[in-house]
């Protein structure tokens, strides 16, 4: 699941190492960011299975969660998985959850890989804002994906545990609610937005529909993932409680700095 790009980034950038290694002949990227139900095919013939997300409050989103859960236990059954996640401060309890979540489903957990990227998201103050892709960050990449395809041609080294730190983070988790409260209702401005839709086209929930007036928000379905804001053309949505000043942010092909120079690759920022 990718809201701004960067899992996807990542998740490409993956493939293309993978593409040429021995044994590996098909490798089938499925997106489940959109509000339609994903198609699940590769799943069920695929011999290894890895799962990337965001970071959502210190942990999956909603989105990811829910899907694992309902994934048939055939699908991952003594099979090798790995996850990933990309985090704009700390990736909290996602691999660890995401890990946990396929140990129960009988598949065999070879690794994950968490990687600080850019956004404007769940910022610290101190912190800044993060527009550019690190080296320190995308040289874990390779290293990474060297390790689990090795893994997946020794299938006896694999390791079935899933534990790996949720205790240290478990008193700093908020509930989903609480993080929606954090940021706010979403408003938008109705000088200037230009009804263009792109906001409920773009929206991973399907929370977003569009009248006379604007966008209207269903808040029940709203998992305030940002997607939203970072697309409007106009900058005409905003969060209620977030600074004025917090600023959109989306990986775009070709435009978005990587390591101090722009990135060249055509990678989709679904």
């Amino acid at each position: 699941m990718s809201t701004t790009g960067n899992t996807r980034y990542v998740a490409q950038t993956l493939a293309d190492l993978w593409k040429d290694k021995p044994a590996i002949s098909l490798i089938t990227l499925v997106d489940i960011t959109g509000p339609q139900r994903p198609d699940t095919t590769p799943f069920k013939t695929a011999d290894v299975v890895g799962i990337g997300t965001l970071t959502w409050g210190l942990r999956e989103p909603p989105r990811v969660r829910d899907f694992i859960t309902g994934m048939d236990p055939a699908w991952v059954k003594d099979k090798p998985c790995f996850v990933f996640t990309t985090a704009r401060v700390m990736a909290g309890n996602v691999c660890s959850n995401m890990l946990s979540a396929l140990h129960k489903k009988n598949g065999i957990t070879v690794g994950y890989l968490e990687l600080l990227a850019p956004g404007n998201f769940y910022g610290l103050p101190a912190q800044g804002k993060r527009t550019v892709w690190g080296m320190d960050e995308r040289k874990k990449i390779a290293p990474f994906a060297e390790k689990m395809h090795a893994l997946f041609l020794s299938p006896k080294k694999h390791s079935k545990s899933g534990s790996l730190f949720s205790s240290a983070f478990s008193s700093l988790l908020l509930s989903d609610a609480q993080i929606k409260e954090m940021v706010g209702e979403v408003l938008f401005s109705s000088s200037k937005c230009v009804r263009c839709g792109l906001c409920a086209r773009q929206c991973p929930f399907g929370a977003i529909s569009m009248n006379e007036s604007g966008p209207v928000w269903t808040k029940a379905k709203c998992e305030s993932c940002s997607r939203c804001f970072n697309y409007c053309p106009k900058q005409a949505i905003v969060y209620s409680k977030l600074d004025p000043n917090f600023a959109q942010y989306r990986f775009i092909p070709g435009k978005t700095p990587v390591d101090g120079s722009f990135n060249t690759k055509e990678v989709s920022n679904s």
